[in-house]
């Protein structure tokens, strides 16, 4: 049973004691009055009613007191059940973007490794070669990469853990950049990249020594740090740090949280 029942509960019955404390107390206070001026009642019985008078009125005061330290604990545990909900909130957060940075990174690097290593089989551009093997290694990376940056649009898109992270940057319409617009500018890049293969991947494969680079235009750009920067390389630099400026925030708010306890 939750402390906010247990505070109800506890009011319901400080009201009932002092209801039924008000009428034993009326009811007492009637019969002394009448004793008092009742020469047949005896002086035993109206002192007998002081007496009575007494008693309720320190049990009264006995269960208010009772009551009310019932209600002060009730409600310090149920301000301790709330800050546990927060810190646990609180710590779901911080798992679900620890977890999107490390996400992030690795992408990152992968789309980085994938790009170094196949310039440097297929050469300069104005006179570098594509063969199928170094493109379709290079094109299984990007596939896959590409594949987790769309669900982590999804997942940045409408879960509140993500929603809540603010990217440094605006868009084009002026608005402020979210982790989902990041993401989805990454995987349109990557996505122009993967159409161009699809393309173009018979023309390479029958050709027996492969095709001259510059006909790629848009693996290229790729290559080219002019286009890759402003398409990859920043959008998912971006929610690094974003992201690791989120999970600073959380921690301070933990730790504020706790003190908040502590001083209560």
């Amino acid at each position: 049973m939750s402390a906010r029942v247990h505070s109800r509960r506890g009011a319901s019955a400080l009201v009932a004691v002092g209801i039924a404390t008000a009428i034993a107390m009326a009811g007492c206070i009637v019969f002394g009055v009448v004793a008092a001026f009742n020469p047949a009642i005896p002086a035993a019985v109206s002192d007998l009613t002081k007496t009575l008078l007494q008693v309720v009125g320190v049990a009264f005061l006995g269960a208010c007191a009772s009551l009310l330290t019932t209600q002060f604990q009730n409600r310090h545990a149920e301000l301790a059940a709330e800050d546990e909900l927060r810190r646990e909130a609180r710590r779901h957060t911080e798992e679900a973007l620890r977890t999107l940075l490390t996400e992030a990174i690795d992408n990152y690097h992968r789309v980085k490794r994938a790009r170094r290593t196949l310039r440097a089989k297929t050469g300069p551009v104005d006179r570098g070669v594509l063969d199928i093997a170094s493109y379709d290694e290079c094109m299984s990376v990007l596939m896959d990469v590409q594949l987790e940056l769309e669900q982590w649009k999804r997942f940045t898109k409408s879960l509140p853990a993500y929603q809540q992270v603010v990217v440094s940057a605006s868009r084009p319409d002026g608005r402020p950049s979210t982790l989902a617009d990041e993401f989805a500018t990454a995987e349109r890049f990557l996505n122009e990249v993967l159409d161009e293969y699809a393309a173009s991947w018979r023309s390479v494969r029958d050709a027996s020594t492969g095709l001259p680079l510059s006909r790629f235009p848009v693996l290229c750009a790729f290559f080219d740090s002019a286009s890759f920067r402003p398409g990859a390389a920043i959008p998912l630099s971006r929610i690094q740090h974003a992201v690791a400026a989120s999970l600073t925030m959380t921690a301070d708010d933990i730790d504020s949280a706790e003190s908040g306890r502590a001083g209560r």
